[in-house]
C-alpha cells in the first residue's frame, strides 16, 4: 500500500515504502457512472441520425445541398 496525497497543484503524489528503485502501477478505472454516460450519448446520436434521415429537410445543412 502506498501513502498517497495531492500536492499544491491537484497531482497525486505517492509516498512509496522501499529503497531504490519501485514499480508503481495506476490504474483508472473511471467513474462508477462512465458506462451509462457513454451509453445515453450513443443513444442521443443514433436518434439524431435516425431523425436525419427520416427528416433530411430538418438539418441545419439542408439549405446548402
Amino acid at each position: 500500500t502506498l501513502a498517497m496525497s495531492a500536492d499544491g497543484i491537484g497531482f497525486i503524489l505517492l509516498r512509496p515504502d522501499c529503497d531504490g528503485d519501485c514499480d508503481v502501477t495506476l490504474a483508472w478505472t473511471g467513474p462508477p457512472d462512465l458506462k451509462l454516460c457513454a451509453f445515453i450519448s450513443g443513444l442521443a446520436l443514433g436518434v439524431a441520425v435516425v431523425l436525419l434521415i427520416v427528416n433530411p429537410s430538418s438539418s441545419p445543412w439542408a439549405k446548402h445541398l
